[in-house]
């Protein structure tokens, strides 16, 4: 096999980088912070409709989804049906 050849392969491409990795676990810091931090967010805006969160969450999520969008829909029709009339 060429050497142009084998920088292709897959597995010795991914070899080489959980090598990097465990001999630098430096490189992984940056990673790991991102990934904690966006799931940290992910679990605050879930929570963020009950008790102890929704005093602080609760005016701001009403200041982007208010029920005026609520006033468009014609009195006696469900939103799911409105919905599905302004899908199709």
């Amino acid at each position: 096999m060429t050497k142009k050849n084998a920088d292709k392969q897959l597995m010795p491409l991914l070899t080489g980088a959980v090598n990097a990795c465990v001999a630098n676990p430096i490189i992984l810091f940056p990673f790991v912070t991102a990934a904690f931090i966006q799931l940290f967010i992910l679990e605050i805006l879930y929570f963020s409709p009950r008790f102890p969160l929704s005093t602080f969450f609760g005016p701001i999520i009403r200041t982007f989804w208010s029920d005026s969008d609520s006033q468009l829909i014609p009195t006696g029709v469900s939103r799911r049906a409105h919905n599905r009339l302004m899908i199709s």
